[in-house]
């Protein structure tokens, strides 16, 4: 295949690039594998980010205050506007406080379990970052934004931040049976621990008002079990194809209307489809690899190992 030089082989995989392979193995290779992203709005990443850095402050220290410094540390103020900029930050920061406090809060975060991998690059102490073994030559890796208990029924769930335009039925009907939401709970459960589902906690972007609200997925032990057994599919037909190298183009994935029947937005990477040689037109796209974090030890038994257990 043209432009194999610029593919970087896998060391790792996380749950959005088998999400991404899913969708379609040619998109993966552009955006995974050689590491081309569109060239479109970059406030809302970094604002995201910000955010998911202030959470945990504002619940450690019990303050606005701390919070918002640790969002100015990400935030860039050039990319202000009239929905992400530090006023609507600590307005958001306020308003999640405000219902994560006791007794209105229906989870209290947890110090991260024992025995996590060492990663350089943590973001703070309560994101719990995973590398486990789930029968691939490559371990599947994430960060979890923290744990919590719940207040009423004691059970412990992965918690998932999130920020969007929206919080409605919809949006969290959206994330019921997601990858991400019951993956998180999965890798915590292969990690020994007796997890119930995924709380999401959703803040919401907006210049008019803030808004927090939770939202508790269950996930199952069928559910855990039917997301590795996609999870060892995926992952082993990524390694696969990049054997043989070659990356099948997926046509139900270039828009959602063949495979949902509705439009949408079509893959950012269709114009590189349409040409003999992708690589003539790389230049229209940024270059940069996501990489969740460096492990400091790669070691095959610093990794949970998938138990009979977990895989039913």
């Amino acid at each position: 295949m043209n432009g194999m030089k610029h593919y970087e082989p896998r060391k790792w995989v996380t749950i959005t690039e088998l999400s991404t392979f899913a969708r379609c193995p040619l998109r993966f290779f552009y955006k995974a594998g050689c590491g081309l992203r569109d060239v479109g709005p970059v406030a809302p990443l970094v604002f995201g980010e910000a955010i998911h850095k202030a959470l945990p402050k504002v619940l450690e220290d019990d303050s606005v205050e701390s919070g918002l410094e640790a969002f100015n540390s990400l935030w860039d103020p050039s990319l202000n506007d009239a929905k992400r900029n530090p006023t609507r930050a600590a307005a958001m920061l306020a308003d999640f406080l405000s219902l994560r406090r006791p007794p209105r809060s229906i989870y209290t975060l947890k110090e991260p379990p024992g025995g996590l991998i060492d990663i350089s690059n943590r973001s703070n102490d309560w994101e719990i970052p995973f590398a486990i073994d789930i029968g691939l030559d490559i371990p599947l890796i994430g960060r979890i934004d923290g744990w919590a208990r719940h207040r009423d029924y004691d059970e412990l769930y992965a918690v998932e931040f999130k920020t969007s335009s929206e919080v409605s039925a919809r949006l969290f009907q959206g994330f019921e049976m997601n990858p991400q939401v019951i993956g998180y709970a999965t890798a915590l459960k292969v990690m020994g621990e007796d997890i119930k589902g995924t709380i999401l906690d959703v803040l919401r972007v907006s210049n008019v008002r803030a808004e927090t609200q939770a939202h508790l997925i269950t996930v199952t032990s069928e559910m855990s079990d039917s997301f590795l057994e996609w999870a060892q599919y995926i992952g082993n037909s990524i390694l696969h194809c990049e054997k043989l190298e070659r990356w099948p183009q997926q046509w139900s994935g270039c828009n959602p209307y063949p495979m949902f029947g509705q439009p949408g937005r079509t893959c950012e990477y269709t114009p590189l489809c349409k040409v003999q040689d992708w690589t003539s037109l790389k230049s229209i796209y940024q270059t940069g690899r996501h990489i969740p974090f460096e492990l400091s030890d790669t070691k095959e038994d610093a990794l949970p190992i998938l138990t009979e257990q977990t895989n039913g």
